[in-house]
């Protein structure tokens, strides 16, 4: 792996929710559509609780309980996916295999780093990396280069050092190609690159492949 980067769906299979509305304007001033085109073309990372905040001033919740009620709503959700979230026996055999031998980092796209963290924490592989970026803290979301960038400065590695494993083409490939990294794309349902689009140096169907590449 020379010190890769799994992706955070490949280890516990999860990912941030996408926008969806009318595209009205908000009583915040702010359109639905200009937050979808905000994290798909612009790739920046809204945390949940403000994409809550703007769904509850949407539909008229009063101001003065605006941000609390996010808040509320946020924990509550984010609960709900920890609790659902699972890491497959192979996949943990696999980091516990590498860790020894490579340094190993997790980049995410995902809306709340605490939940993110705390995720890592109960399944008991949070001491395993040697650094952990989360789309939301760093205010960016793959495919954009930053994030593949600051996962390298977390593990002092080059980019020719680095493999970054991931299950999405357009996140993680297309991430991991813009900051000039090596990829591993996991194509878990066997649907090949996209019509037109380059492939990865390697193509997986599953996480554990990965050792036989090392």
């Amino acid at each position: 792996m020379r010190g890769g980067s799994p992706s955070w769906r490949s280890t516990a299979s999860v990912t941030g929710r996408r926008w969806a509305g009318s595209g009205r304007r908000s009583p915040s001033g702010c359109r639905a559509d200009e937050l979808a085109r905000a994290r798909a073309v612009d790739h920046v990372e809204w945390p949940s609780r403000e994409r809550f905040r703007r769904a509850l001033a949407r539909v008229g919740c009063a101001p003065g309980a605006l941000s609390e009620a996010a808040v509320d709503l946020s924990r509550a959700h984010m609960a709900l996916i920890a609790a659902a979230t699972v890491l497959p026996p192979a996949h943990a055999e696999l980091l516990a295999a590498l860790r020894p031998r490579y340094r190993l980092g997790l980049v995410s796209n995902f809306d709340d780093t605490g939940t993110a963290y705390g995720i890592l924490v109960r399944h008991g592989i949070a001491r395993w990396f040697d650094t952990v970026v989360i789309s939301e803290g760093l205010g960016l979301r793959k495919p954009h280069p930053a994030v593949a960038r600051a996962g390298l400065r977390g593990l002092g590695l080059a980019a020719g050092e680095t493999l970054l494993v991931g299950d999405t083409y357009g996140e993680d490939v297309a991430g991991a190609r813009a900051a000039g990294l090596d990829a591993a794309w996991i194509d878990a349902r066997g649907q090949g690159v996209p019509e037109g689009a380059a492939p990865p140096r390697y193509v997986l169907r599953a996480l554990p492949e990965l050792a036989a590449l090392l």
